[in-house]
């Protein structure tokens, strides 16, 4: 019974939320900003989009996918880490409290 009370006891202590990862997020390729996706199916859509030409005809097509578009080197959190993207929030500046989905690689 001891060791059920000590299990039990490590389990409370351990099992609580997972910390977010702070960081700043970053512009691929040198870009000066960052686009934060509304979410992942967003982010997939915005790149097939993309990759046919559509930002250049209809760029409003994208634009409704956005969650919000910050400036390389704002802080951020990691609010569910992914293999290829990341969800995060945005933690400052005038976009602080926007919640959405980066790639990887836009992540430091």
């Amino acid at each position: 019974m001891k060791k059920i009370s000590l299990f039990l006891a490590f389990l409370a202590v351990t099992s609580g939320p997972a910390m977010a990862l702070s960081g700043k997020v970053i512009g691929i390729n040198g870009s000066d900003v960052v686009f934060v996706w509304k979410d992942k199916q967003s982010q997939t859509e915005a790149m097939s989009l993309i990759d046919a030409g559509v930002h250049k005809s209809n760029p409003a097509l994208l634009m409704q996918l956005l969650a919000c578009v910050v400036d390389s080197g704002t802080a951020a959190i990691i609010t569910d880490a992914g293999f290829a993207t990341h969800d995060i929030m945005v933690t400052e500046g005038p976009d602080s409290g926007c919640r959405g989905n980066i790639p990887m690689e836009s992540w430091d």
